[in-house]
């Protein structure tokens, strides 16, 4: 929520508020060509006007300091502050140049170079409460509430009648907000499902197994509650619990609750966050436990520009299951390594699309169930009217396993394709699902190969 508000104000102020100002020097044809059509919003024209003049040298300060601000307008940030920071090595007396220069390195996510810019901008008198107010969204977007409020503050009561002061009105609103919301988020949830296929019965008949009495409905409940501190600074904390209970209506025996906690530690960087995720589950089956499982998973996001984010994960895993197979070749007691990818990009203000790929290698006990694995998934997420959402998950996963079955003879090699399209529709704190879930394992060992089909309706309470 922080995030978002930050992103509003900025966004918001920066679209209106970010015109050039006149400088001397502007003879030239392709300068002042160039000039009158960044004036005129013509930012495509003005910019092949601006790069002819800035490479036949007329005003080389003037046409670089101008065609930054061109590029400033069009979103492209890279090329603005490449141009504004020639401008400032030809002429440093260019003081505008280094309020167009933060706003820019703000828009890159760069905040301390962006309040250095800043702060120079301040100290030559360049527009204080457009500098100032800047000045406060950064330290906003740090984290540094108190020196964030106090430039606010400053503009509000030293430039009341500014265009400004009614931004930084705003963002006094979003502190405050902040600093009213509670730390700690709490989901409850219940859905009603029917699993036409809860044993996996295999989709083919295999010889000395026979499977009756697959289908079945249940009752699923689950708790999720995520308590983050505030911390001034870059560091951040997550720590959260989460539940399941899954209820059958004739398979008990499959009943299964679980738990979990994780902490996750963080810190920001200039251009992304760092994370670190601590994690136990346990699990149990039919009021026995099951497993139990311990993960570690260092993570790097990468956000360069707004729109669109990078993610670089890593991880290992640890598995130790509480019953006893048959044969020591199906001890599935396990260390999973994984490294992983993801890509968020924002498609339009409705909605936006995850992808994913992640390489992960399993070592058991038992030789049955070593394997090697490629995963590929995608996540779409659209708004279709304002109380009403769709999300469809969708992936596949290629399992090669490393050893000659011991049973039948082979090596093994599963792909699993899933597709779950979910329709969402929210009011206020409460929200309806209406859920599907396919899951297709086609395998070459006949008794892995199977189609399950689960479908839910439930509802979500956000507190």
């Amino acid at each position: 929520m922080r995030w978002v508000c930050v992103f509003l104000l900025a966004f918001t102020f920066l679209l209106i508020h970010g015109n050039g100002l006149s400088l001397a020097g502007e003879g030239g044809s392709y300068l002042q060509q160039g000039i009158e059509d960044f004036r005129d919003e013509n930012y495509e024209e003005a910019l092949e006007s601006l790069l002819r003049a800035y490479n036949a040298g007329e005003d080389p300060a003037t046409s670089a300091y101008y065609t930054g601000l061109t590029y400033k307008e069009m979103l492209q940030y890279h090329e603005a502050r490449e141009f504004l920071e020639k401008a400032l090595s030809l002429n440093p007396a260019l003081h505008e140049a280094y309020l167009h220069l933060g706003e820019v390195l703000y828009g890159l996510n760069l905040l301390q170079e962006a309040e250095e810019a800043l702060s120079t901008a301040m100290e030559k008198g360049v527009d204080p409460p457009r500098t100032m107010y800047l000045l406060g969204l950064i330290h906003l977007k740090k984290g540094s509430f108190v020196d964030a409020r106090g430039y606010f503050e400053r503009v509000v009561s030293e430039y009341s009648d500014s265009p400004v002061a009614s931004y930084a009105r705003k963002g006094l609103d979003t502190l405050s907000t902040i600093e009213k919301k509670s730390p700690l988020r709490v989901v409850l949830s219940y859905s009603f499902q029917y699993d036409d296929n809860v044993l996996l019965k295999p989709s083919e008949e295999v010889s000395g197994v026979r499977i009756e009495g697959e289908e079945d409905s249940r009752h699923v409940f689950t708790l999720m509650a995520d308590y983050t501190p505030d911390i001034p600074g870059p560091a951040g904390l997550t720590a959260s619990y989460a539940f399941y209970q899954s209820l059958h209506y004739d398979l008990n025996e499959l009943d299964i609750q679980a738990h979990r906690l994780a902490l996750t530690p963080s810190i920001g960087t200039r251009v992304g966050e760092i994370d670190l995720l601590t994690s136990y589950e346990h699990f149990f089956l039919n009021n026995d436990t099951y497993l139990q499982m311990v993960a570690i998973k260092p993570s790097y996001t990468y956000r360069r520009e707004k729109g669109w984010e990078l993610t670089v994960t890593g991880g290992v895993l640890f598995k130790e299951f509480s019953y006893e197979r048959v044969g020591g070749d199906e001890d599935r007691d396990a260390t999973n390594l994984s490294v992983g990818v993801q890509y968020l990009s924002t498609l339009t203000s409705r909605g936006y699309i995850l992808l994913g790929y992640t390489y992960d290698s399993e070592d058991t006990d038992g030789r049955n169930w070593d394997y090697r694995g490629n995963r590929v998934s995608a996540y779409l997420y659209y708004s279709v009217l304002k109380p009403l959402s769709l999300r469809i998950t969708t992936g596949a996963y290629l399992q090669d396993y490393t050893n000659t079955h011991t049973v039948y003879g082979r090596k093994r090699k599963d792909l699993i394709y899933t597709a779950t399209p979910e329709l969402v529709y929210t009011r206020g704190a409460l929200s309806v699902r209406l859920h599907y879930s396919f899951t297709r394992s086609d395998s070459n060992l006949k008794i892995y190969d199977y189609t399950r089909n689960i479908y839910g309706l439930g509802v979500e309470y956000l507190y």
